[in-house]
């Protein structure tokens, strides 16, 4: 994986970590839609990234 690479993989975890931050704060504080809005938009984000991390990955392989 090269420069780029490590970039978009520091940004899904990012989008990760902002998912978990939305379900504590919909756990925790403030329930409600938005929260969950944001942070199912931010999860779905985050593993796109890293399914087309992980094809790149393997087609590098082959």
């Amino acid at each position: 994986m090269g420069h780029a690479g490590q970039i978009w993989l520091l940004l899904a975890a990012l989008l990760f970590w902002l998912s978990d931050i939305s379900v504590a704060i919909d756990r925790f504080a403030a329930g409600g839609y938005i929260n969950r809005l944001w942070g199912l938009g931010f999860y779905y984000a985050a593993q796109f990234i890293l399914a087309v991390l992980a094809l790149c990955a393997s087609t590098e392989l082959t």
